[in-house]
């Protein structure tokens, strides 16, 4: 599994972890300073979904990274807040802030909390991406180091602010607490490196149990039935009683799969079951076929033990099958006269049938009211419509399209 598939899991598990309960409990905490519960939260972030069948409990070894890494920056949090209170001076009522605006993001660095006012900025290096450039203090001449960044798209500001013990630390927010992508995508790929060398050993270990089962005379040509019982938990494998030819001692051997991939296999005599019978069973020794069953077909023509007929040892075979009749005959396909003249619809004529005029009476006078100025104009203004309607047909029929 490459990067960019486990990329796009990791992604789908962080976006998952970022929106559970877990993780906005952890938020809420960290907002009000609680860090213990905070950490706390952050591990039960990863409980939103089951990923520990497929991964050898994927889901608890990220929730140790988490609680390892919730403790590391709780830690550093909980010693910049101490360093904090000691940079604080509640007799100073107004402090100046100067910190870098990241143009590209928007964000904010405090690099300097000071009542000092510094002249900013001296010893500007043009080089983009490593800046050098200072503060200095117009009195003492005292010069401060900014931090290196990029003068293209990066800006030294300053603000005059009032003092609190908030401005010489910042907070730990749920993205500096929480596992980043990267750090998730390192553990599911070690992991699958794991579970890989895992299945390797697992590999080699079930091949030397197939071939002690083999040298030992319970696998083979006459022996397809042995049962063996065991649990992969155990690493401990019994085959079932038998009794070894030529042999009076009832027995069984046991298989033991060592932590370093060995099989170890081991005599067991069962003293206490009856040799050669259903209890123990005589098991035939390696190399020696099974009895072959009795034909009573007769042998083909030209067949010699050079030559053995085929179909003689193997009755059962597809091939030696017997043909059946094979005559055959025409099949006789029924016919139907079916009528395929095309009569043009008559959907879109010239013109349409005008109703007849109404007639009646006012005082005993006829009246005739006649349709034909409406039919008149509908029949001009019939090909627009039927026009406008096949665009909205179009119209809607692409919309529909553009979505899928």
């Amino acid at each position: 599994m490459n990067k960019a598939i486990t990329g796009l899991i990791v992604g789908d598990m962080a976006g998952k972890v970022m929106n559970s309960h877990g993780a906005q409990n952890a938020a809420k905490a960290l907002a009000e300073g609680n860090y213990s519960e905070a950490a706390l939260s952050a591990g039960s972030a990863f409980d939103v979904f089951d990923i520990g069948s497929g991964f050898n409990s994927l889901r608890d070894i990220y929730r140790e990274a988490q609680d390892a890494k919730s403790q590391r920056v709780i830690t550093e949090a909980e010693q910049a807040k101490a360093q904090a209170q000691q940079k604080y001076d509640p007799s100073v009522k107004k402090v100046w802030v100067y910190y870098l605006y990241y143009a590209e993001t928007g964000q904010n660095q405090v690099f300097l909390v000071t009542p000092k006012a510094y002249i900013c900025c001296g010893g500007i290096k043009d080089s983009p991406n490593n800046t050098t450039a200072y503060l200095e203090d117009p009195t003492t001449k005292e010069r401060y180091p900014v931090p290196p960044y990029n003068y293209r798209t990066t800006h030294i500001r300053s603000k005059y602010v009032d003092n609190s013990p908030e401005l010489y630390y910042r907070a730990p927010t749920l993205e500096d607490l929480l596992l980043t992508n990267a750090e998730m995508q390192q553990i599911l790929m070690q992991q699958l490196a794991d579970q890989n060398s895992a299945l390797n050993k697992n590999t080699e270990a079930m091949t030397q149990l197939i071939n002690a089962l083999w040298a030992g005379g319970h696998l083979g040509p006459g022996n397809t039935q042995t049962m063996v019982s065991g649990s992969p938990a155990d690493n401990t494998f019994l085959t079932s009683p038998y009794t070894p030819a030529g042999s009076n001692q009832a027995q069984q051997t046991q298989f033991t799969i060592n932590n370093n991939g060995t099989v170890t296999q081991t005599i067991v005599n069962r003293p206490d079951l009856a040799a050669n019978t259903s209890q123990a069973p005589t098991r035939t020794e390696v190399g020696q076929s099974q009895q072959q069953a009795q034909d009573t077909r007769p042998a083909k023509e030209n067949s010699s033990a050079e030559k053995p007929d085929i179909c003689a040892q193997n009755p059962n075979s597809l091939m030696c099958a017997e043909a059946g009749n094979a005559d055959y005959t025409d099949p006789v396909i029924p016919e139907k006269q079916i009528d395929f003249d095309f009569k043009p619809a008559n959907i879109f004529s010239n013109d349409g049938v005008c109703p007849q005029p109404v007639t009646f009476e006012i005082f005993s006078k006829s009246y005739q009211l006649s349709y034909e100025p409406t039919c008149r104009f509908l029949r001009g203004v019939r090909p627009i419509v039927i026009l406008a309607a096949m665009v909205t047909a179009m119209i809607m029929a692409y919309n529909a399209v553009k979505e899928l």
